[in-house]
């Protein structure tokens, strides 16, 4: 688990980190998908984001429904 100012000693989100992220759910969602496409031996699918201070979090699945890799997107840059 990716730790940071947003959390407290009971790992609960603390509402005083800026959420102010550049780019958008569906902007993330593009580049995890660009960095699938050029991986295709990965043969993953791509889950729904999750939203995190700082990033977003994409569960993936194979072709056979077992899950694989999870992907984190910067949510400030867009860097995998």
């Amino acid at each position: 688990m990716m730790m940071n100012v947003s959390y407290g000693q009971s790992l609960y989100k603390m509402t005083a980190f800026g959420r102010n992220l550049n780019l958008t759910p569906d902007q993330a969602t593009s580049i995890a998908q660009d960095f699938i496409n050029r991986n295709v031996v990965l043969d993953y699918g791509l889950g729904a984001p999750e939203t995190y201070p700082g990033y977003y979090k994409f569960h993936t699945t194979n072709s056979a429904g077992k899950f694989g890799m999870d992907i984190m997107v910067n949510g400030y840059n867009g860097k995998i």
